[in-house]
């Protein structure tokens, strides 16, 4: 679907991501609702909108577009870092502060500065880390194992308790002090 590829291109340059994202991955990093979802949301809302009102159709269709999303979401089968660190698509799209850029969208993709990614690229002879040989570099590596990145892990523990893979994305959601905090930690270790 033609219109599907423009949206992507957009939600790519939305989310500052390298072309290599999947289409799935990007549209919930941008926030952006998958075309074919909206057309049958909107569809939806025209014909029923004579019978319960279209600000109630609206909002009933909304909530059918973001379950259905978030089906499609759990079954996709690409993107699954993306999704182990966004969960919830609902609660990612509709939260009320924090931007995504160059560096954020690096760490929920794995598509970035890392040896493993480069390497996939042809851009780099090795895929493993630079302090860490023998040990493949990718953006759980980067955040959450690697020695070298210690300190800035353990300061995020101190100051927001917990900093681990299932969690960093929840925590970022809870409010634009956590959310900068860790923009501001990933912007040092990926730079």
């Amino acid at each position: 679907m033609r219109l599907a590829r423009v949206q992507r291109q957009a939600a790519l340059r939305v989310a500052s991501a390298y072309r290599t994202v999947s289409e799935p991955a990007v549209l919930v990093i941008a926030g952006v609702i998958p075309v074919k979802l909206l057309a049958e949301e909107r569809k939806a809302i025209y014909q029923r909108k004579g019978e319960i009102g279209k600000e109630h159709a609206t909002s009933e269709e909304r909530t059918r577009t973001y379950r259905q999303w978030q089906e499609l979401w759990d079954q996709e089968t690409r993107g699954r870092w993306t999704a182990r660190l966004i969960p919830m698509v609902q609660l990612w799209v509709k939260r009320r502060h924090g931007e995504v850029d160059y560096y954020l969208t690096q760490f929920l993709t794995g598509h970035g500065y890392f040896q493993s990614y480069l390497f996939l690229m042809r851009k780099t002879g090795s895929p493993d880390c630079i302090y860490c040989p023998g040990v493949p570099d990718d953006a759980e590596h980067t955040f959450f194992r690697c020695p070298h990145w210690e300190r800035p892990r353990l300061e995020a523990t101190r100051t927001l308790g917990v900093f681990s893979v299932d969690s960093v994305c929840q925590v970022m959601l809870e409010g634009q002090d956590n959310w900068n905090l860790k923009l501001e930690k990933k912007k040092k270790n990926v730079a």
